[in-house]
Formats: C-alpha cells, structure tokens, sequence
C-alpha cells in the first residue's frame, strides 16, 4: 500500500488556510527520535564487520518507496517526516510591504 505525503500536507495546508496552496512543501524523513535526517543517520550509521553472512530470511529488505514523497506502509513500521510549507505570496502581504 502507498501513501502520497505530498498530496496529503498540499490538501492539509489548503483546508487550513483558506484553499490557497502553498508556494514549496518540503518533506524530509527523519530518526523515529526526530533528532536528526534518516538519511544522515543511515549514511553514519556503524558499518559492523562480520564473518557470518546476513541470514536473508531474517534481513529482508524494507519495500521501495515509489519516491522521496510517495511512500510504502508496511505493518509494525512507523515512520517520522518534518514537513516545511513555504507560503505563496498574497496581494494582502505586498500592499502591508508597500
């Protein structure tokens, strides 16, 4: 099963601020901690050494995500993303800079 978070924090965003869509959405998975990036974790994450191979049956891959925001759910895994709006531009905001 998929689930598209993008689409989700767009239609998020606009039911709570009056339709208007955002001007950027970013989505970035992080540590079930939230203290930092996935990726950064997985890039610094201990690389151990061992004679033995991985046994397959018990180091079975996660399935691929469609891509960065179009992600598989799989059961018992939880999942952290921040999501950042960047706001569009509203003719109320360049007449109060004017």
């Amino acid at each position: 099963m998929t689930f598209d978070l993008k689409h989700y924090a767009k239609e998020l965003y606009k039911h709570n601020n009056g339709g208007a869509s955002p001007k950027k959405i970013t989505i970035t998975e992080r540590t079930l901690s939230n203290n930092e990036d996935f990726a950064t974790m997985e890039a610094n994450k201990f690389k151990w050494k061992s004679v033995d191979g991985a046994n397959p049956r018990l180091a079975a891959p996660y399935p691929k995500d469609q891509s960065e925001t179009t992600i598989t759910l799989q059961p018992q895994r939880i999942r952290v993303f921040r999501v950042v709006y960047t706001p569009a531009e509203s003719n109320v905001d360049n007449l109060i800079l004017q």
